[in-house]
């Protein structure tokens, strides 16, 4: 009669979770899990069949939440608890952030007979704003409808006294709902 003889083995599994724009870029921290599971397998010292294994218990991953970034969305809000056991494998999760929608709106102040230390006590002129809408680090061009409202502006008397320059070109910014 032939006697097993223990045999000791190891393995890991690991869950990985990346967080990624539409470029594939990283924009946030991997999250990585790793499962160690060990069994001590009786072996026919003939055959080297195993004749009983042993697994150490199965594993459960912890649930994780996707990070916030700020004027982005991920695709999975939160990655859900799973169990991994010795015949599982290595998993990989990715998590793509989408841009959200911004708006940028431009507003053209009456600042006659204001000091310019006094502009931000100035009045909107009602009817000439603008609003443009883009997504999270999307280019805009807005110089043609400023122009135009600029020029509407000085037709009914008004002088354009100061401009930021970022009114007609740049990037929306991360701010929910606004550039």
């Amino acid at each position: 009669e032939v006697k097993p003889t223990e045999n000791y083995q190891e393995k890991d599994v690991s869950q990985s979770i990346s967080y990624l724009n539409l470029k594939g870029d990283q924009v946030a921290t991997s999250n990585n899990q790793v499962f160690h599971f060990t069994n001590g397998a009786s072996i026919d010292q003939v055959t080297g069949k195993v004749v009983k294994d042993n697994w150490s218990k199965d594993q459960n991953s912890k649930e994780i939440e996707s990070p916030a970034l700020e004027g982005y969305r991920p695709d999975i809000d939160k990655v859900q608890s799973k169990t991994y056991s010795p015949t599982s494998e290595d998993e990989a999760v990715k998590v793509t952030y989408r841009p959200t929608a911004q708006k940028r709106l431009v507003q053209f102040i009456d600042v006659n007979g204001l000091k310019e230390v006094n502009y931000n006590q100035g009045v909107n002129i009602k009817g000439a704003e603008l609003s443009f809408e883009g997504v999270s680090d999307a280019p805009y061009n807005n110089k043609k409808d400023v122009d135009k409202n600029i020029q509407q502006l000085h037709k009914q008397g008004y002088e354009l006294v100061k401009m930021d320059e970022a009114v007609k070109t740049g990037f929306y910014d991360h701010k929910e709902g606004q550039a």
